[in-house]
């Protein structure tokens, strides 16, 4: 007798549209495209070719590294979060927050209506319950974890995990 699965196979994909993990170099398919403010219009649009992956190592949407045209140093749009978190704790004494965009508040009936996707400017899109376990492994002690549900304030869809060092 075979064994019954549920599972099923995805079509197969063009290459060009699998990216590579930046934490563990699975290969994962994309699967939100990329959103982006026409100039024309000033209108959002989504970009037909690039957009974000997910993968189960670390519950994280990324997109290659070569889609960045605004580099930033922020926790969102590091080439090297885990390796500047590591510094964070070399260098700081005194607790500090860090802010990050929450994937939590996709909507997957529409998830390209969140302004997260934007593929030019941010590269990880961090679990706050994942990052919280990042910051826990590099040592931190994690104060608070808290995600901003508020639309009226200045990060609204953000989380902030404020983190000293024991």
């Amino acid at each position: 007798m075979k064994p019954l699965s549920i599972a099923k196979t995805l079509p197969p994909v063009d290459p060009f549209f699998m990216q590579s993990c930046p934490l563990c170099g699975m290969n994962q398919r994309m699967m939100i495209r990329g959103n982006f403010i026409d100039p024309h219009d000033g209108k959002w649009s989504r970009f037909p070719d690039i957009g974000y992956s997910f993968c189960n190592c670390r519950d994280i949407f990324f997109t290659k590294w070569e889609n960045l045209t605004e580099r930033d140093v922020t926790w969102n749009n590091c080439q090297y979060p885990l390796e500047m978190l590591k510094k964070a704790y070399n260098d700081t004494f005194e607790p500090f927050t860090i802010s990050m965009l929450d994937p939590y508040f996709i909507v997957w009936d529409s998830p390209h209506e969140m302004f997260h996707w934007q593929c030019r400017k941010i590269y990880i899109l961090w679990d706050m319950d994942s990052w919280v376990n990042e910051c826990k492994k590099v040592g931190f002690e994690v104060v608070s974890a808290v995600r901003d549900t508020d639309v009226q304030t200045k990060t609204p869809q953000h989380f902030h995990v404020t983190v000293r060092k024991p």
